[in-house]
């Protein structure tokens, strides 16, 4: 990703303001949800290999779209073409790694190996953003064109994966519809209901966060060429906690562990709504330690409700109930920053993250103890 760095900036160059970019990513997250569920069912049905294939070749072609993007149309149609290829790997690429783990008889290190895994990338993002901030002094479209090249060769890497032996989901069978996933999940399960949910609102609260520590580092008097660096300190805090999350979890156990990712998703909103200064762009770790921790922690809890003949379009119901809540959220969270000031705009998402998490907890815990003692009145 060696244009996280400097994207913001990139689209203020190409004329947008911050409603506009908080549109853009939520018509992106708009493709993301319509396909999520569908592409989720397509690996289900098809095989995953096939669906993280299809959703490279999409990505590749996403940024080459971007690298010669000059305007809000070109950029919003390699924005949904990036958004549909992200539907076709997001939930895919978990299953295939779950599944791997369950025919080797490995499935309790899937937690631990999901941490490496993201470990692995948010490095790989750290090393890309110090070398995308370099790249950038070139120009602001350089690090796109220098993406483009980088996303060809995740074809022949998808390309490379092995499928391995599961159930497969059948065409036949009424129960296992498309639409029969979707009522189970959100409907008849209440657990994994408010699961998602509150999966969705801490994703939710990162994402914002992405796109509004741009501009708060520009206001804050930052040079251009920081920016690589500072994301890259922001990367590798990610991989820590990553890797941090089974420790963390184990010890605290897994109710303080949730609720230690609501402080985390909303604490640097208030420290950074304070003032603009550069002494306080280290409040956004909490964001990062945040996003490292939900990843491994929330996905087992999510793939241990799941079966493996509809792994792969529970996960994709995951991505699509957070891409929607910011898909609402990203153009207020915008409007804000345009209409009052980028301070107020971190306050008020601040408050309403935290409220929102904390009732979402609330209900999660009422459920699971409901279930538990219909479990224990039946024995």
């Amino acid at each position: 990703m060696l244009m996280m760095p400097i994207i913001v900036l990139f689209f203020m160059e190409n004329g947008l303001t911050m409603t506009n970019i908080f549109v853009l990513q939520s018509l992106f997250s708009v493709a993301v949800i319509v396909f999520e569920i569908p592409s989720g069912y397509f690996a289900d049905r098809y095989g995953r290999k096939r669906a993280l294939v299809l959703g490279s070749v999409l990505g590749f072609i996403s940024f080459a779209i971007y690298a010669v993007a000059g305007g809000f149309w070109e950029i919003l149609a390699a924005e949904l073409v990036m958004g549909i290829g992200f539907a076709f790997i997001s939930g895919a690429d978990s299953a295939l790694l779950y599944d791997s783990l369950q025919e080797i008889g490995e499935v309790d290190t899937y937690k631990r190996r999901e941490g490496i895994i993201v470990s692995v990338y948010t490095f790989s993002e750290a090393a890309a953003s110090v070398l995308g901030g370099f790249i950038a002094l070139i120009s602001l479209r350089a690090p796109f064109v220098a993406q483009a090249v980088v996303m060809f060769f995740l074809i022949p890497v998808a390309l490379s994966l092995k499928e391995p032996v599961r159930a497969l989901a059948s065409p036949e069978s009424k129960m296992w519809t498309m639409r029969a996933i979707i009522a189970h999940t959100l409907r008849h399960n209440a657990v994994l209901k408010w699961l998602i949910i509150f999966y969705g609102i801490i994703t939710t609260a990162g994402l914002v966060a992405v796109w509004i520590r741009q501009p708060y580092m520009e206001q804050a008097g930052i040079p251009l060429e920081y920016f690589g660096f500072i994301w890259a300190a922001l990367m590798l805090t990610v991989s820590i906690a990553t890797l941090s999350a089974d420790y963390v979890e184990r010890r605290i156990g897994r109710w303080n562990s949730l609720g230690l990712l609501i402080i985390l998703a909303t604490v640097g909103y208030f420290l950074l709504a304070t003032t603009v200064v550069w002494w306080l762009v280290p409040a956004m770790l909490f964001f990062s330690i945040a996003r490292g921790f939900v990843e491994p922690i929330i996905k087992e809890y999510v793939q241990h409700h799941a079966t493996s003949d509809v792994r792969a379009t529970v996960l994709s119901i995951k991505g699509f109930v957070a891409r929607g809540f910011f898909a609402v959220m990203g153009p207020i969270a915008g409007w804000m920053v345009d209409a009052y000031s980028l301070q107020f705009a971190l306050l008020a998402s601040g408050v309403g993250f935290l409220i929102a998490g904390i009732a979402a907890l609330y209900v999660l815990r009422v459920s699971e103890k409901r279930i538990e003692v219909a479990a224990a009145a039946q024995i």
